[in-house]
C-alpha cells in the first residue's frame, strides 16, 4: 500500500509539473523557461523536477510532447465530428475556415514548433514520431471513410491526403509569421481544387 501510495503522489506531481509547464510554453519560448518559476508556481521543489524528469530539458521535452499529443487528439475529434456530418466539399472547407480561426491559442504555430524541435534533438524525436504516426494514422481513416461516401476525390489515397494536409496545415502555420500574410481564400481555394470529388 506504501508504494501505491508513493507511485501515486509520483504521478500526481507530475501532472502538477507538466500542467505547470505547459501553461508557461504556451506563452513563452522554451529558453525563457526557468525551473525557478515552475517552482513557484506549483509550490514544489527542484528536487521534485529532477527526480520526475532529471534535468529542465527534459521537462520541456516530456511538456512539448504531452502538448502535441493533445494538440493532435483535439484536432483529430473535432475534424471527425465536422466530417462526420459534411456532404459536400464546401461543407468541409467552410467548417475547417471556423476550427482555423477558433479563438484562443495558436495550435498551428504550436505544432509547428514542436516539430521544429523534433528535427535537432533525436531522443525527441523519437517520442514525437511515435505520437505523430498514429495521429497521422487517425487521420488516414477519417479522410478514407470521407472517400468512400464519395464527399471528397479519391484521386489520392487516404495516406497521399493526410500527408497533403499535414504540410498545409505547417504551410499555413508559417504563413502566419509573413510580415504580409495570404489571405485564407487562396488556401482554402487550393484545397477546393483537391478535396473536389470527381
Amino acid at each position: 500500500m506504501g508504494a501505491f501510495s508513493r507511485q501515486d503522489r509520483s504521478h500526481e506531481t507530475r501532472a502538477v509539473l507538466l500542467k505547470a509547464t505547459s501553461e508557461r510554453l504556451w506563452l513563452e519560448d522554451d529558453f525563457q523557461l526557468r525551473i525557478s518559476d515552475i517552482c513557484s508556481d506549483t509550490s514544489l521543489s527542484s528536487s521534485a523536477i529532477y527526480s520526475n524528469f532529471r534535468s529542465r530539458q527534459g521537462l520541456i521535452d516530456a511538456t512539448l510532447l504531452q502538448i502535441y499529443d493533445e494538440v493532435c487528439v483535439g484536432y483529430e475529434t473535432a475534424l471527425s465530428v465536422i466530417m462526420n456530418v459534411a456532404k459536400s466539399t464546401d461543407e468541409i472547407i467552410e467548417q475547417l475556415i471556423k476550427m482555423n480561426e477558433a479563438p484562443g491559442r495558436n495550435y498551428g504555430q504550436m505544432r509547428l514548433r514542436i516539430t521544429t524541435a523534433a528535427l535537432s534533438r533525436k531522443k525527441f524525436r523519437e517520442g514525437f514520431s511515435k505520437i505523430r504516426e498514429s495521429h497521422l494514422a487517425n487521420l488516414e481513416v477519417i479522410y478514407a471513410n470521407l472517400q468512400r461516401r464519395q464527399v471528397i476525390s479519391a484521386k489520392l489515397d487516404a495516406r497521399q491526403l493526410v500527408l497533403f494536409f499535414e504540410g498545409f496545415n505547417y504551410a499555413r502555420a508559417g504563413n502566419e509569421l509573413n510580415e504580409h500574410p495570404e489571405s485564407n481564400g487562396g488556401w482554402f481555394d487550393m484545397l477546393h481544387l483537391l478535396l473536389d470529388a470527381d
